[in-house]
């Protein structure tokens, strides 16, 4: 025999749910209709550079006293331009740095490297809810453990940039502490142009030769022949002239058509105001 409960059970539990309503006011229903209901989870939000930035070799070279005497301030910048380089969702940067001294070839005195780092982890996307509450419930529940892993596989990834980014400064450092030598003998440019020649050589990817210096050549040297900048941008930065307007107007265009000759990509130069401006780019 059916229980007089079970046959009115459709009865008795709206009853119930209506005098909870009377007793307790709206909040009760309120509560047990929002239960049933998904509540929108937020969508994580990733802040990493929009754009991948491929691998990128530079080579820096910094003229001596008492030809030129802004290289320790170049040196600040580029290491500061390193440190803000070293970024997810980058293909890895070298920089080599050497001297124009009176011997300038072959003359490397500090590699800096920055290892690829991939992008940021995407968190996942909030899913559809439909009108089946139960399947709601679910996919909610999908979604937080989606969301849970995604916050743990985040913070391993910034905790490794965070790692690099102080493994890096160990080396900026080192580049803001250089000791720039005194060579009154003579500023061979060249020699530069011929470490970024084989520096560059094996290498893919963007290509910077940066330049500090008055680019007065005062070193009676052949152009070597296998001299390749191909594929570089030249930039000559916190370029000063220590002679008549004129004549570095003059030996500039002669630099420029000598790296084009070199085939290099593009050739830039910065004033020291300009520079400070621009700050470093590659």
């Amino acid at each position: 025999m059916v229980s007089s409960i079970s046959r009115y059970k459709w009865v008795v539990i709206p009853l119930v749910v209506i005098t909870l309503g009377a007793v307790f006011g709206r909040g009760v229903i309120s509560s047990l209709v929002t239960d049933l209901t998904p509540k929108t989870v937020p969508t994580p939000v990733v802040s990493q550079p929009a754009k991948y930035r491929p691998f990128t070799a530079v080579q820096l070279c910094l003229d001596t006293p008492p030809w030129y005497t802004y290289s320790h301030e170049v040196a600040l910048a580029v290491a500061n331009k390193i440190d803000a380089s070293v970024t997810s969702n980058q293909g890895g940067l070298v920089v080599f740095v050497s001297f124009i001294a009176s011997r300038s070839f072959q003359k490397n005195i500090l590699t800096i490297t920055v290892p690829s780092e991939s992008a940021f982890p995407v968190p996942p996307s909030p899913p559809q809810y439909g009108s089946d509450t139960y399947h709601n419930a679910k996919l909610k529940q999908e979604y937080k453990n989606a969301v849970s892993d995604w916050q743990k596989a985040y913070a391993n990834a910034q905790k490794n940039l965070t790692d690099v980014q102080a493994q890096v400064r160990e080396q900026t450092d080192k580049l803001r502490s250089l000791k720039i030598p005194f060579d009154n003998k003579a500023s061979e440019i060249f020699g530069c142009l011929e470490n970024a020649s084989r520096d560059f050589q094996y290498l893919n990817g963007r290509k910077f030769l940066l330049i500090a210096s008055t680019l007065l050549n005062n070193v009676q040297e052949q152009v070597s022949s296998n001299l390749s900048l191909a594929g570089v941008s030249v930039r000559a930065i916190w370029h000063t002239c220590e002679i008549a307007a004129a004549d570095c107007a003059s030996n500039d265009a002669n630099w420029k058509k000598l790296f084009l000759r070199c085939r290099a990509k593009d050739v830039s130069f910065y004033t020291i105001p300009q520079s400070e401006a621009l700050q470093v780019t590659f």
